[in-house]
């Protein structure tokens, strides 16, 4: 019998981010989720929490072997410390 692979394959991608083109905030959608990604996002919500423009939501999809197995929601713009355990949940995925 072959030997097969049972790696299991583990990602997470964003799979929808709202914009505003005033402000500059692209669309992340579809991007694979790095810890470079994580800062940028961060460094977003932070920059909005006193913006007064409200927040942004951001939809995340994890994935093991193309399935998707957990979504999440953060609103940028709350603020990291608001945020902040979300920041930890995916930063802890890509470790």
């Amino acid at each position: 019998m072959p030997a097969t692979d049972k790696t299991e394959s583990r990602r997470i991608e964003i799979e929808f981010t709202e914009t505003c083109s005033e402000i500059g905030l692209k669309s992340y959608t579809g991007k694979k989720l790095t810890l470079e990604l994580i800062k940028e996002i961060q460094q977003w919500d932070e920059s909005l929490v006193n913006a007064d423009l409200g927040y942004f939501k951001f939809y995340f999809d994890e994935y093991v072997n193309d399935e998707i197995i957990n979504s999440l929601r953060v609103d940028i713009g709350d603020g990291i410390r608001n945020n902040q355990q979300y920041y930890d949940y995916l930063e802890g995925f890509l470790k």
